[in-house]
């Protein structure tokens, strides 16, 4: 199996540790398993906590569940989410271990390759003498053997090596040949909401391999780009990954909690995915730091998931799409009625259909969120009003177009003779 072939679309570099047919076969099966897990397996967790947990969390304590800790609490005791779990876990341990055996065949050749890599282009500066936090030592993060700062042999780059491929495993490929979607989109966003910002020096915050910060790169090739982070493996295998790409990035081995560069010394300071894996104690620090390095008019990015965000706009939009075709659907099929029963039969299918569907309608969601707010929920009202909002624009497509209008050209026509 050639490299190319057995990398599958990630793109290829010096250090990259390219898979063996078997080893490949291995990676497959684990993205096919996690795959599966995520469409097939997760949604029935939400079945389960809305049929049988909800319910018994209510009979018990006298309302719904009103934060994600009550609703854990809830849901501690459930097979179908324990049997989810514990298959999500494997999974990811299933996922390393599917990669670090490639890289245990490989490491020596990779530690060469690392130390051969071409220079000249950027820096790599590593400092002993950099404590690793205990949030990001005390336990293997994302269930990764060792975390990023384990060392095995001298010149190590395991960890980064791990991280890279892993990462390209975990995602099925979807961040891209590079793992850069996220950066990617971070510089997209940028240079749409601040049309003309061309900084000169850009500062990457925990950095681990570079995935991001090669995007900066490309967005900004006249910019001077720096990458910090605490482990010294994923930035030697950050530099030679780099510097193989052609890509001009100074590595250095620091702290984004408190770095060695001057006041205002950058003009934009950006992080991807760092949030998460620091602790309530550390982050505070990290945005005074970065503040502090930020010049005067830059610009400071941090992209991060949102584990905890509202309905997108999108998806409110077309479930009240869908929501107000049928209810406006069942108003027109009353009509047919001529009896109190028989318009009551005669709404209850499309009402029914849309409430199972779970659906979203304006007029509803302006009783449920007051009730939310009673019963102790979290909603902000700005999430609130973004939800009415774009709700209530798919509830108009929906009963305006999908059924007002359809029945308007069915039927009013031009005058028959």
């Amino acid at each position: 199996m050639s490299a190319s072939v057995a990398a599958g679309e990630q793109e290829l570099h010096a250090v990259l540790p390219v898979p063996t047919a078997d080893e490949f076969s291995r990676q497959e099966f684990v993205k096919s398993l996690k795959y599966h897990l995520s469409t097939r397996i997760a949604p029935g967790i939400r079945d389960s906590y809305e049929k049988l947990r909800a319910p018994q969390f209510r009979a018990r304590v006298g309302r719904l569940p009103s934060s994600r800790r009550e609703v854990a609490e809830a849901m501690s005791g459930d097979r179908y989410f324990r049997t989810w779990s514990a298959l999500e876990r494997t999974s990811q341990e299933m996922l390393w271990n599917s990669v670090q055996l490639s890289i245990e065949r490989q490491l020596p050749g990779l530690v060469d390759a690392a130390r051969n890599a071409p220079r000249g282009l950027g820096s790599l500066t590593l400092d002993a003498d950099v404590a690793i936090p205990p949030y990001a030592s005390a336990v293997d993060i994302h269930l990764m053997p060792g975390g990023y700062h384990a060392e095995v042999c001298r010149d190590d780059v395991a960890a980064g090596a791990l991280y890279d491929r892993g990462v390209y495993v975990y995602a099925n490929g979807r961040m891209g040949p590079r793992n850069a979607d996220a950066g990617d989109s971070a510089a997209a966003f940028l240079k749409e909401r601040f049309p003309g910002f061309a900084p000169r020096r850009i500062l990457d915050l925990g950095c681990t391999v570079g995935n991001a910060t090669l995007a900066w790169v490309e967005a900004f090739p006249e910019a001077e780009v720096h990458g910090i982070d605490v482990a010294a493996p994923v930035l030697r295998y950050a530099h030679a990954r780099a510097e193989s790409l052609g890509r001009r990035v100074h590595f250095s081995q620091q702290s984004a909690e408190a770095t060695c560069f001057p006041d205002g010394h950058f003009d934009l300071v950006t992080s991807c995915l760092l949030v998460h894996e620091t602790s309530r104690k550390a982050l505070p620090r990290i945005l005074r730091e970065a503040w502090r390095l930020l010049a005067p008019g830059g610009v400071m990015l941090h992209a991060e998931t949102p584990p905890y965000g509202s309905l997108p706009p999108f998806e409110a939009f077309m479930r009240g799409v869908l929501c107000n075709a049928l209810v406006c659907l069942a108003v027109w099929l009353t009509f047919a009625a001529r009896t109190a029963a028989g318009k009551i039969l005669a709404i209850l299918w499309p009402i029914s259909a849309f409430v199972l569907l779970g659906l979203e309608h304006s007029v509803a969601n302006m009783y449920f969120f007051p009730q939310g707010w009673a019963a102790g929920a979290t909603a902000d009202l700005p999430a609130a009003a973004a939800n009415l909002f774009w709700v209530t624009l798919g509830n108009i497509l929906g009963g305006a177009g999908g059924v007002a209008l359809a029945y308007r050209f069915a039927y009013l026509g031009p005058a028959r003779p």
